[in-house]
């Protein structure tokens, strides 16, 4: 199993290209920052002080998105077996309100009323796929929320917006694991497209990461 980052080739460049230029408006990363956040509170103390709680901070953030995420696989019903039930993902998001409370973190109306939904109501009942995993992602941005993300834009037939999510993420150093689902995902999305040219020249592409060629 190969581990470390893939980088795509020139080749693959070319065609991540091609489908980045079909890309539709995008919700602006931005904007949805200023939506879903968590900061810290009034912070006097001396620059120890100042330190841990940037710490603390990170670790919510972190903790946070992870639990989205999850949350979003949940949703869509493809949460691995082995993890946690959806009832102790509840009670997960019930005891991140409390945190949030007790150290003093001021978090956007809509983070909140992300995970007071998730707290206390069914899964059916929980927000999109599509907007759990953006709200993860807004919070920390890493490997597995960029994943999440477009599968799950893939799955709600959000099909060019989930190719240009998928090629986005291809873009960059990607874990080898990653960068196969990440291929298949986004050749598959381009075969709904209706651009089978350019879904099979992808394919060529995961052929050759498949047997340990370059991409």
């Amino acid at each position: 199993m190969i581990t470390q980052a893939v980088r795509p080739n020139s080749r693959l460049r070319e065609l991540l290209r091609d489908v980045l230029r079909d890309r539709p408006s995008a919700i602006d990363p931005r904007a949805l920052a200023r939506r879903i956040h968590i900061e810290r509170g009034d912070c006097a103390g001396d620059a120890a002080t100042r330190v841990a709680e940037r710490e603390l901070l990170r670790v919510h953030r972190t903790e946070i998105a992870y639990l989205l995420r999850g949350a979003a696989g949940l949703r869509r019903e493809v949460l691995d077996p082995s993890a946690l039930s959806s009832a102790a993902w509840r009670a997960c998001m019930f005891e991140q309100l409390d945190c949030i409370a007790l150290d003093g973190l001021r978090a956007s109306d809509e983070l909140i009323r992300t995970l007071e939904r998730c707290a206390h109501g069914a899964v059916e009942t929980w927000p999109s796929a599509v907007e759990l995993a953006r709200a993860s992602l807004a919070l920390h941005d890493v490997e597995a929320g960029r994943v999440a993300l477009a599968e799950a834009l893939l799955a709600a037939n959000w099909t060019r917006e989930a190719a240009s999510s998928f090629a986005s993420a291809l873009a960059r150093p990607v874990h080898g694991a990653n960068f196969a689902r990440l291929l298949d995902g986004l050749i598959e999305a381009q075969r709904r497209l209706g651009h089978g040219v350019r879904a099979q020249r992808l394919a060529e592409c995961a052929a050759s990461f498949e047997r340990g060629g370059a991409v």
